[in-house]
């Protein structure tokens, strides 16, 4: 099984995709920042395959690419803007999509 996890840098989605590439799973990890070269380096010594994409979830076609390409069968999605006050002023637009 592929699985496609959006937010995976997150907290939650770093958690999802080490458990499914321990039981040596395919998992396209699709995020909008890079994966720390260190948590990197512990996921390529998992037994499973790790596909990092780095971009916005609600990039309609990139999304799309990523999921013809590895043939994703499931997606777990865990994006999220966690926002606040400050982050919301700085740049609203972001929040009116």
């Amino acid at each position: 099984m592929t699985t496609m996890v959006t937010g995976a840098t997150g907290f939650v989605g770093l958690n999802v995709v080490e458990q499914l590439l321990s039981r040596g799973e395919t998992v396209v990890a699709f995020s909008a920042r890079p994966f720390p070269q260190k948590i990197l380096t512990a996921f390529r010594a998992l037994p499973g395959t790790l596909v990092a994409y780095e971009g916005d979830v609600r990039d309609r076609n990139l999304v799309l690419r990523a999921l013809s390409e590895h043939g994703v069968t499931c997606v777990l999605h865990g994006a999220v803007i966690t926002a606040n006050a400050a982050r919301e002023s700085k740049c609203p637009k972001k929040f009116c999509r």
